[in-house]
């Protein structure tokens, strides 16, 4: 979703042809949903991380490294164009390498675009004290990463969730080859501890994985090798290949009478799917959807996110999150008490979120808090939200002083894949409800 407002002089994670007619353009960080069109951007200058940069550079060839402005952790940066003067201030969004949260400070108001995050309380703490006091209101919009705002579960955190692959690996053979579903950017921590904690490198398949291979030689290349065979442990290729390449070896094993190998596959997808499809959370955790269409084989496991689960395929799940959980973004939202929230993510990941803010609020967050706005948008290869695959979610709704209103459809991408909506509600539409004052 990006912003595309007549209110605001910049963009943010948007290329389209609108957003070339701003002055200012930013990226929160290299993901590929993110730099959709990138390579067709014209003059005016990015605004981001050295690191982010060095990615995009790798993937965009095209793009000149004249056109990127690096900003530092922590450091206001002061923009000035023909109308108005604003002020940018860039934070660890503790997302992957190089993603940034971004605060705005002008004329409009005070925005901040959290980017793709985990909002974690070291990660909130970042930010100065008056925006996350839970009292007053310095923030005026707060656009947020609602990916797993449907997800109940208390997420282990990043340094839990490796410890989990690590017991998983000790607790099977050492003859085992471990095969690791880590082709994301932000996945490379795990990696690295891996390799440390069983001194061993981890081999990578540059034909079958380059992208992901010419992204690691950027942040973090001293645990990988080219030689498979002077390691047990290997990189492969998530959703949707990983399933049957882990049925395939793991029946291999059995007839040679070897070994099975172990597949781990570091995630929140899987447990975010399986959630919406049963409701809480709490019952059943089966195989991927790919295969649940003519004659799926379905094992049901209790779900856990406190350990590694095995499905009915061989693969080994653990809950690896780089977004945040409802119950983190209810805690995030309580200590920045915004005047308005705006999702910036497909209705996939905010409806049961936008449906749960329906609710009484929790005392520390009294009825009428806050705004909260999501739009229906079509989702672009954002490979990480498409391997949640179905959606078992109504429209998403916009919610006004804590009252439903439903969203209207239309074909206008939003933040992080594409443009800003505009949205209006008529009083005679929506009598005794507030909607936002002029274009968003």
């Amino acid at each position: 979703m990006g912003v595309e407002s007549k209110k605001y002089p910049f963009s943010v994670d948007t290329w389209t042809e609108m957003a070339m007619r701003k002055p200012f353009h930013f990226l929160t960080h290299a993901h590929k949903d993110h730099t959709v069109g990138i390579d067709s951007h014209g003059t005016h200058p990015i605004y981001c991380t050295s690191l982010t940069e060095k990615l995009v550079l790798r993937r965009y060839p095209t793009l000149h490294p004249s056109l990127f402005k690096n900003l530092e952790i922590g450091e206001p940066k002061l923009l000035a164009g023909e109308d108005q003067a604003f002020t940018v201030t860039a934070f660890d969004a503790n997302h992957c390498p190089g993603a940034i949260m971004l605060l705005f400070e002008g004329s409009f108001g005070t925005l901040l675009h959290t980017g793709d995050c985990r909002l974690t309380i070291e990660c909130l703490n970042q930010l100065p004290r008056q925006f996350i006091s839970g009292s007053g209101r310095a923030l005026d919009c707060v656009y947020l990463d609602c990916t797993f705002g449907n997800v109940t579960m208390v997420m282990p955190s990043i340094e839990e969730a490796i410890e989990q692959v690590k017991r998983c690996i000790w607790n099977h053979s050492s003859e085992a080859r471990v095969y690791l579903a880590c082709d994301m950017l932000g996945q490379e921590t795990l990696l690295e501890a891996v390799a440390n904690s069983f001194g061993q490198k981890i081999f990578i398949n540059k034909d079958g994985l380059s992208r992901y291979l010419a992204d690691l030689e950027v942040v973090a290349s001293d645990f990988l090798t080219s030689d498979s065979e002077s390691t047990r442990f290997e990189i492969c290729e998530g959703f949707p290949k990983l399933y049957k390449r882990a049925m395939d070896a793991i029946k291999q094993a059995k007839n040679d009478g070897s070994a099975q190998p172990l597949f781990i596959r570091p995630s929140a997808q899987w447990y975010s799917y399986e959630q919406r499809l049963e409701g809480d959370g709490s019952g059943v955790i089966s195989g991927p959807p790919s295969f649940r269409f003519g004659g799926s084989r379905r094992r049901s496991v209790t779900s856990s996110s406190t350990q590694a689960v095995r499905d009915g395929y061989g693969v080994w799940h653990v809950c690896y999150s780089m977004h945040s959980s409802r119950g983190e973004l209810e805690r995030a939202l309580k200590l920045l008490n915004p005047k308005e929230v705006i999702s910036t993510t497909p209705r996939a990941g905010v409806c049961d979120f936008l449906t749960h803010l329906r609710d009484p609020l929790p005392s520390s967050m009294p009825e009428g808090a806050f705004i909260l706005k999501a739009v229906d948008y079509p989702v672009s290869e954002d490979r990480e939200l498409k391997r949640a695959t179905t959606d078992h979610c109504s429209i998403p709704s916009k919610v006004i002083n804590n009252n439903a209103v439903e969203s209207p459809k239309r074909s206008t991408p939003l933040f992080g894949s594409a443009q800003f909506p505009t949205l209006r509600f008529a009083a005679k539409t929506c009598p005794g409800i507030r909607g936002p004052k002029g274009s968003l």
